[in-house]
């Protein structure tokens, strides 16, 4: 331990004294989970929760912010069964801007929250099928709007013949 003008002979500083916290401490039953000064830090919820976890592809500060829902279901459009894990992305219409994004759950529902007033296209996707866009999307003020069954084409990509052979070793 060197020498210091706060400390000239090298020795230890002496652990406070029970009940008074130093800069960085907490005092004995305080949440070990709170910022040691007392403050929140930048951006943190006042009530305590912590934020919603971060969608990844999704620029949170683009996202809709208004009171009005959109849902509906993906379906297959040869079978009928729900497709799973579909994506759904929403593009404000007058600049292409992404504006929210989510999944079909396992019985293919989906359902965007909070979209504002605007005109929207929508771009719905999943391995296997063709990319379908839904065009001119108008969301007026606090609207639940249910897009009901939409289908998804399989995507008709067949390969050629593959001869596979082998020599015996």
């Amino acid at each position: 331990m060197g020498l210091s003008a706060q400390n000239p002979q090298g020795e230890r500083p002496k652990p406070p004294v029970s009940g008074t916290p130093t800069t960085g401490q907490r005092p004995p039953g305080a949440n070990p989970n709170a910022n040691p000064n007392g403050q929140r830090p930048p951006g943190a919820n006042p009530n305590g929760q912590r934020p919603a976890p971060a969608i990844p592809g999704v620029n949170t500060a683009n996202a809709a912010t208004g009171g009005s829902k959109l849902s509906g279901v993906i379906v297959d459009s040869l079978s009928g069964k729900p497709v799973e894990f579909a994506n759904i992305v929403l593009y404000r219409k007058t600049d292409n801007q992404l504006m929210d994004g989510t999944a079909t759950d396992e019985k293919g529902k989906f359902s965007l929250q909070g979209v504002a007033n605007g005109v929207y296209k929508m771009e719905l996707s999943f391995l296997g099928f063709n990319t379908k866009y839904l065009d001119n999307i108008r969301i007026d003020k606090e609207q639940k709007m249910d897009l009901g069954n939409v289908k998804l084409g399989p995507s008709a990509k067949n390969l050629a013949e593959v001869t596979v052979t082998g020599d015996k070793s």
